[in-house]
């Protein structure tokens, strides 16, 4: 349920893009350090952008050095040094990447499944290692055993469920922080977790319908038309309270949490649809000849 809240680059200014690509590296770094070198292959854009929001909210600074990695052995590239909130969000993507990796193993069969089952042993140690780092492990898998009962009932509503995960990433993006701080948090993680959940949702609609698999819009059809509205009114949310964070410190970084709400989700709603509507039409040609 992961890689779905991504910057439009297309529309960022240099600086911008800099930015985010040193903390997308200091992230990797940071997983590295904190949960082990495997876990750095799990890395994604939505754990960036998590970082992005706890470093403004915490107010970490943001420090910039030059480095060479396995990656880009060659030449040096800016990285972000590590912080708090690059450490939480190391831990945080371990925590969740572990839980994507047993949902995948129940919800899988055959060699699929295997294969899951053969990272669990990494996964396992990844996400001990992230106990050192505060995460919420706790609240995360309450509300995936929640999450997990709704769909086995085959709740029809989809704002019902995707309200779940939402929570579970409020919590997320929340923890630890006090007052303001955390109320912005946890309305930013509530607005893109039941975006995540929607979009996902909309993207596995024919899959899951072939393999029998439990997706609420199968349940309760939605218009293409109703479905967009859906996403963004997720984002609107998500969008109204990040406005709500001082950029002062960094307005990189505001810029950069902008571009991604404002400008890389909606594309990639948009896209997700789309491609909804071009197998729909393909099907309908299909049958026609």
């Amino acid at each position: 349920m992961f890689g779905y809240v991504r910057p439009y680059v297309p529309d960022m200014r240099v600086r911008e893009n800099e930015m985010y690509r040193a903390m997308y590296c200091g992230l990797c770094r940071s997983m590295g350090k904190c949960t082990g070198c495997a876990s750095r292959l799990t890395l994604s854009y939505d754990f960036v952008f998590l970082a992005a929001v706890r470093t403004a909210l915490e107010g970490c600074p943001v420090k910039l050095t030059l480095r060479r990695c396995g990656v880009h052995p060659l030449k040096k590239r800016p990285s972000v040094e590590r912080n708090s909130a690059l450490s939480y969000s190391a831990a945080c993507a371990a925590v969740l990447n572990r839980a994507k990796l047993l949902d995948d193993i129940n919800d899988s069969r055959g060699l699929k499944k295997l294969s899951r089952r053969l990272l669990m042993p990494e996964a396992n140690h990844a996400e001990k290692l992230a106990m050192r780092f505060g995460v919420c492990r706790g609240g995360v898998y309450e509300s995936l055993t929640a999450l997990s009962e709704l769909e086995k009932q085959g709740c029809p509503s989809a704002d019902t469920v995707a309200e779940v995960f939402g929570e579970l990433l409020g919590n997320v993006f929340s923890y630890g922080l006090e007052g303001a701080s955390a109320r912005i948090a946890k309305a930013v993680g509530m607005g893109v977790g039941k975006f995540i959940y929607i979009a996902d949702a909309i993207e596995d609609r024919e899959k899951d319908l072939a393999s029998g698999n439990y997706n609420p819009f199968n349940l309760s059809p939605a218009s293409d038309e109703a479905l967009s509205s859906a996403v963004r009114l997720e984002l609107g949310s998500a969008a109204a309270a990040a406005e709500l964070i001082d950029f002062s410190a960094c307005p990189e970084i505001g810029e950069i949490i902008r571009n991604i709400l404002y400008e890389g989700m909606p594309k990639r709603a948009d896209d997700i649809i789309d491609k909804c509507k071009n197998k729909k039409k393909g099907m309908h040609n299909d049958r026609s000849l």
